[in-house]
């Protein structure tokens, strides 16, 4: 009785841990990555903005929805369901759960809406701005869209119908607003490429961009500049130590509908024109910290990672750029403009971690009931032992009174051996049958009893499986 509370303690003790495990992997690492935003002083910023006059502009890089496109999955598949499923999933915990902690006032998507936008079809392609939504929410008043080479085409990839998608749901691929005395400008980094490739088909969305950039002639406001390809560098400038990748620079490269940075000359032009306080870019999926150097002074550019956990990188992230003194009403006060660069749970950690657990729970419940089994096995066997010797003694002493009465000062034991060495040789073969048997019962009660364990083994995991799978789909249902 006092093992099989052990093991019911046991029992429940590993559903608490599994409850806990489940609440702290599939929502606790995610409310804890809203602390982990890092100005690029170093110094760790609240959950949101706590002075009175500064409000927050997330920005969200290269969510790239998974689909069909990303891995060669056959459409329809289980796998491609599944892999749709846990990108989405990951994704949309990490917009509820920690970019909205910082309840920003604008979110600005720097491009790569989608993986396989250029080659989607009216119909695919309206399917992804449900899940998007799904992901996101309905609600897109506060959001900026930028278009990314995933979303358009680069080059002679270009796909005028999917660049027709992207505006008829997201908007304009290149436009300005005005943020808290600042002024957003949101350039198409794809037709700034087309257009030195001379792709005609992008002819619009290029002179939409030019557009743009030749109204910027007030620029006391401040510019900060949102595109999805990053601005040219020199080769070999580090990306700074927020960089997560085996390599520290980001280099010029291209490849099938892709192009690492704008040339060199369109660079310095948006430079030189914009002069902006601030440069926001994505496409590269890693954090990367540069300076360009301008006449008006130096500019800080921050590439942000990509924002789901199948692009490549083991930590995702998101970005934070703080204005503040926006509500500030007395004149004069500087409106300053901080980066917050913030990251993501390592989801497959958590999974691993997920499989480590599994495996120490089984093998903590096989050892509790290990330490039964031996228990009740050596328990057993000396009650059988015990019986069997009575048993042989008291027939024993029925089939010799005389000898019982001769030697008052006998011991069944000594009485035993006598009688056993009085009688034929079948008679002890017959004995050590006998015997024999009772060795055969003992080991098949042992036997009994082992495949017992096992089977009790067997329901204590399906308990906690069953425990675990409970409050899983709860936190489905809730986040």
């Amino acid at each position: 009785m006092l093992l099989d509370w052990r093991l019911w303690r046991a029992r429940h003790a590993l559903v608490l841990t599994w409850t806990l495990a489940l609440v702290i992997g599939e929502a606790g690492v995610f409310w804890a990555a809203s602390y982990r935003c890092a100005s690029v002083d170093g110094r760790r910023e609240p959950i949101s903005a706590t002075s009175r006059d500064a409000i927050n502009v997330a920005v969200v890089a290269d969510p790239q929805l998974t689909d069909a496109f990303s891995y060669g999955q056959r459409p329809g598949s289980l796998t491609l369901w599944l892999t749709e499923f846990y990108s989405d999933l990951y994704m949309r915990r990490a917009y509820r759960l920690a970019v909205r902690a910082h309840a920003p006032s604008k979110v600005v998507f720097v491009g790569d809406l989608f993986d396989g936008g250029r080659v989607a079809n009216e119909a695919s392609y309206a399917r992804h701005v449900e899940r998007f939504k799904a992901i996101f929410g309905a609600d897109w008043s506060t959001f900026i869209f930028a278009a990314g080479n995933h979303d358009v085409g680069l080059g002679r990839y270009f796909a005028a119908s999917a660049a027709d998608q992207f505006r008829k749901f997201f908007g304009p691929r290149s436009h300005e607003t005005s943020v808290c005395g600042k002024r957003l400008v949101v350039l198409d980094g794809p037709s700034l490429v087309n257009g030195r490739y001379g792709v005609q088909a992008d002819q619009f969305a290029m002179s939409e961009a030019s557009a743009v950039v030749n109204a910027m002639q007030d620029r006391s406001k401040g510019v900060l500049l949102f595109t999805h390809i990053p601005l040219w560098r020199a080769p070999g400038v580090s990306c700074g130590p927020e960089a997560r990748r085996f390599k520290t620079n980001l280099a010029q490269g291209a490849g099938i509908s892709y192009q690492n940075l704008l040339d060199r000359e369109t660079s310095s032009l948006l430079l030189e024109k914009l002069g902006p306080e601030l440069i926001v870019s994505g496409d590269d999926h890693d954090n990367c910290i540069v300076s360009h150097t301008t006449s008006v002074g130096v500019t800080r550019e921050y590439t942000v990672a990509t924002f789901s956990w199948l692009q490549g990188v083991r930590r995702p992230g998101f970005a934070i750029v703080r204005l503040e003194g926006c509500k500030e009403p007395l004149s004069g006060i500087q409106k300053e403009a901080r980066m917050q660069v913030c990251g993501l749970p390592d989801q497959l950690a958590v999974y691993l971690g997920y499989i480590l657990l599994a495996c120490a729970s089984i093998i903590f419940l096989a050892a509790r009931r290990g330490v039964q089994l031996r228990f009740l096995q050596r328990g057993s066997q000396h009650r059988i032992e015990s019986d069997a010797s009575a048993r042989v003694a008291a027939s024993d002493l029925k089939q010799a009174p005389d000898m019982v009465r001769a030697s008052a000062d006998a011991t069944p034991a000594t009485i035993l051996r006598k009688r056993t060495s009085q009688l034929p040789l079948f008679v002890i073969v017959e004995e050590g049958s006998e015997r024999g048997g009772e060795d055969l019962r003992a080991s098949a009660a042992t036997s009994a009893l082992s495949y017992n364990e096992w089977i009790g083994l067997a329901r204590d995991v399906a308990y906690i499986v069953g425990w675990s799978l409970l409050v899983y789909f709860l936190l489905l249902l809730m986040i």
